[in-house]
């Protein structure tokens, strides 16, 4: 993801951020889970924001996108609503395991939750912020989460929030930091094993679940690249030497296929330890 077009796209994950805070303002108000149907109708909501806001970002450009960012008061407004999400979704997942149909409006609002947060991206000098709320492992543990959907959910956002690439050149070096520590975090949540398991259980031949494995990849191409010291805890404390040596052997071809042989040799590249452990 990189130029204009991704910074309209984080503008418009913004503007939806605001609309989806606003429109679930009352619904958080206590601790109950939200009614049937209403995780719906906040995710159409805060899906249109974000296609007004794409098809805003198309005009001049002009000075708008600043005032679409985030900052650490709106941050923590959409951890605190997205931790509620969460625990409601867990909640009515517990109360209701053999009726999916009970639950299926928390995972709704629980996916729109996730795609609030992808506004984080736009403003790295809040990962710090972030981290210290707690908010990483929360989200890094999604990827285990029992609805494929969600879990994919959750790595588009860690793919985002890891795009150090993705920030104006003269921008890179104060936010170095701010990518550090985000990258440390998402380790120390047991980030790697989990985004190794997600690629395991994703089914490829199903085209969502294919763009869920290319972002377990970028996961892991993107946090090398902000700390090259990873690549070695990739390849020696994982399983993805073995699972990409299979998927690199396997007949056929695919955009899949050809990226997971790319990330080998960027690890092999990084660390002499992670070169050592692909041969």
């Amino acid at each position: 993801m990189d130029g204009p077009p991704a910074k309209r796209a984080r503008s418009a994950a913004a503007v939806a951020a605001a609309a989806f805070d606003g429109s679930v303002a009352t619904v958080l108000g206590g601790d109950a889970p939200p009614a049937q149907g209403e995780g719906e109708r906040l995710l159409a909501e805060a899906e249109a924001a974000a296609a007004a806001a794409m098809a805003a970002g198309d005009g001049d450009g002009g000075g708008e996108e600043d005032t679409l960012l985030l900052d650490a008061r709106a941050l923590r407004r959409v951890v605190v609503s997205f931790e509620k999400r969460l625990n409601a979704n867990v909640e009515a997942r517990m109360r209701y395991a053999d009726k999916p149909e009970k639950f299926m409006d928390s995972e709704l609002a629980l996916d729109a939750e996730v795609r609030a947060l992808g506004a984080l991206a736009a403003s790295p000098e809040l990962y710090p912020e972030f981290v210290r709320l707690g908010a990483v492992p929360t989200a890094v543990g999604l990827l285990a989460h029992e609805n494929v959907d969600i879990a994919c959910g959750a790595v588009s956002l860690l793919a985002e929030l890891t795009d150090a690439d993705a920030e104006d050149a003269d921008e890179d070096e104060d936010n170095e930091e701010a990518y550090v520590a985000l990258a440390d975090a998402i380790i120390a949540a047991n980030g790697l094993e989990l985004l190794i398991s997600t690629l395991e259980r994703l089914d490829e031949s199903q085209q969502q679940e294919a763009a869920g494995a290319n972002g377990c990849l970028t996961c892991l191409e993107n946090l090398t690249s902000i700390d090259p010291k990873h690549a070695a805890a990739v390849c020696e404390g994982t399983r993805f030497v073995d699972w990409a040596c299979k998927r690199v052997n396997a007949e056929g071809f695919d955009a899949n296929k050809q990226y997971t042989s790319e990330v080998l040799a960027i690890l092999m590249q990084s660390a002499e330890g992670a070169k050592a452990a692909v041969v």
